[in-house]
């Protein structure tokens, strides 16, 4: 009788594996959407520090004056201008300056926020404040993916 030799993998250990390897997949992926979200909010982290320093320099040569008018419009004054408008923004809207002085919020924490960015799928805003800090605004106020980003909530 001949000994018949038995070469590759049964049903049951390919199965296994396959399953092992979709459990690791999913815990991995939530992760990685996360780093990828950290990357996204970058972007907009760039422009706001951008508007800050070109607001900065528009103080300087004006008296200690910042721009007057809100909205999207005041950019129009600042020398970053033509830059963001020249800029391919992938994961935010045109940036919004606000008013000097504008106070978001209840909390004392919150005033002289210079200018702000949405993240085009809605789940948050991006504020800069006159002296650089960076806040984060939820759209759903149960998620916290200010906090997952690293960002300071309000």
């Amino acid at each position: 009788m001949k000994k018949r030799i038995i070469r590759g993998f049964t049903l049951v250990e390919t199965m296994i594996v396959v399953v092992i390897v979709g459990v690791l997949a999913g815990l991995a992926l939530p992760r990685w959407n996360i780093v990828l979200e950290r990357f996204r909010a970058k972007e907009g982290e760039k422009i706001l520090k951008e508007i800050l320093g070109s607001e900065l320099r528009y103080k300087i040569d004006h008296n200690g004056l910042y721009t007057s008018p809100q909205g999207t419009s005041a950019l129009e004054n600042l020398d970053v201008y033509s830059n963001l408008q020249e800029a391919k923004m992938k994961n935010f809207e045109f940036p919004f300056l606000l008013a000097q002085g504008t106070t978001l919020g209840t909390v004392d924490t919150h005033s002289n926020i210079l200018a702000s960015v949405e993240r085009k799928t809605n789940k948050y805003v991006l504020y800069i404040s006159i002296t650089g800090e960076i806040l984060c605004e939820p759209d759903d106020m149960l998620d916290n993916v200010c906090i997952k980003l690293g960002y300071k909530p309000w």
